[in-house]
């Protein structure tokens, strides 16, 4: 994920007549979303920006369909914090992840800070994008929403960054666009789990396209779990058969008794809790029933991560741990174990990753 990646895409065309759109600067909470469904009734702008995040919202989810991805759920509050941050850079005039305190419309530094503003709670893990372009032209409403939904989504799939977050493992989101005459800025918020912080009503206030649905497909996505299976994938074992068995056996308890005693590395201090034996060596010969079937000395390299999940960008912090991986050595011959243990918002990881001497 690339947060503080920026594009601009060039719209193009003529534009006809002299009519200039423009939101009203607010920001908004929770609950303040039947003010906000209720005014887009009224005003035709609020009307087209809604109109346009639901287009997009559909768009989205046809793209992950086709990928064979399960669909993002609605959310809300995310709507709303996206909102509230395409109007503090559209008063700034400022394309950007990250808000300046003490300024006007502030509502959070960080994406997690400006949904915890609209919601009282913040995320564990979270993922923004943000753009603004030139797509807005005189046309109806709702071919006006169109054209802004579909020309954000082809400029964000072009962008690699962008792309990753439209694709990745979240369960949930809220896009919101907004208009600054013929400048169309946006934003989409991206969060784990499937249950959404307020979800979308089922008669929406506004008349919608008849094509927009939103399918609320159960997932049980959470943090922990998306970096465990994202590791595995990222670096699939040695398959499991003869001695390597027994070797995922030795690491996968190495693991284990690293999340009790993450200060310890290679080695375990014997009559402490989850102990299975001092060396890799030792494990190993204990997961082989105390029978030598290995001629090459296993070697074991460790790793323990501690996350705190309060505001947690865990696209970025995956991208670093895969990077610290790799430099460990990771490989075909290898067997990745991967460990995780959650209290209250705090996640440990322990990973170990285990092989065989070779001979250079």
């Amino acid at each position: 994920m690339l947060l503080r990646c920026k594009l601009i895409l060039l719209a193009i065309g003529v534009i006809q007549g002299q009519m200039l759109w423009c939101s009203k600067p607010a920001v908004y909470r929770a609950e303040n979303l039947k003010q906000v469904l209720n005014l887009a009734k009224v005003d035709s702008v609020e009307m087209l920006q809604r109109k346009a995040a639901l287009h997009f919202h559909h768009k989205l989810n046809l793209y992950r369909h086709s990928l064979k991805l399960d669909t993002l759920v609605w959310d809300e509050a995310l709507w709303l914090a996206a909102m509230n941050h395409c109007t503090w850079m559209i008063a700034h005039h400022n394309l950007t992840h990250n808000q300046e305190e003490n300024t006007a419309f502030f509502t959070g530094v960080s994406p997690g800070a400006r949904v915890a503003y609209v919601a009282g709670q913040g995320l564990a893990g979270y993922g923004e994008n943000a753009l603004y372009n030139y797509s807005v032209f005189d046309m109806p409403l709702d071919s006006i929403a169109k054209h802004m939904a579909v020309n954000s989504f082809e400029q964000w799939k072009a962008s690699p960054g962008h792309d990753q977050n439209m694709r990745s493992s979240y369960g949930k989101h809220g896009v919101a666009f907004m208009l600054d005459h013929r400048t169309c800025w946006g934003v989409d918020i991206f969060a784990f789990g499937d249950e959404p912080i307020v979800a979308l009503e089922k008669k929406i206030s506004e008349q919608k396209p008849s094509e927009v649905i939103v399918n609320q497909i159960s997932s049980s996505r959470s943090v922990e779990k998306h970096f465990v299976k994202s590791l595995y994938k990222k670096f699939p074992s040695k398959k499991q058969e003869g001695i390597y068995v027994k070797l995922h056996q030795a690491a996968q308890r190495h693991a284990r008794y690293l999340l009790l005693h993450p200060e310890e590395q290679s080695f375990e201090k014997r009559g402490a809790s989850g102990f299975y034996g001092r060396t890799p060596y030792l494990r190993l010969l204990k997961a082989s029933a105390g029978i030598s079937v290995f001629s090459k000395k296993p070697t074991e390299v460790c790793l323990v991560k501690h996350y705190e999940l309060n505001d947690f960008q865990a696209a970025q912090e995956l991208e670093k741990l895969i990077k610290e991986i790799d430099d460990l050595g990771a490989g075909p011959n290898k067997v990745l174990v991967v460990e995780k243990q959650r209290k209250k918002s705090a996640l440990t990881i322990a990973i170990v990753l285990s092989g065989f001497e070779t001979k250079e």
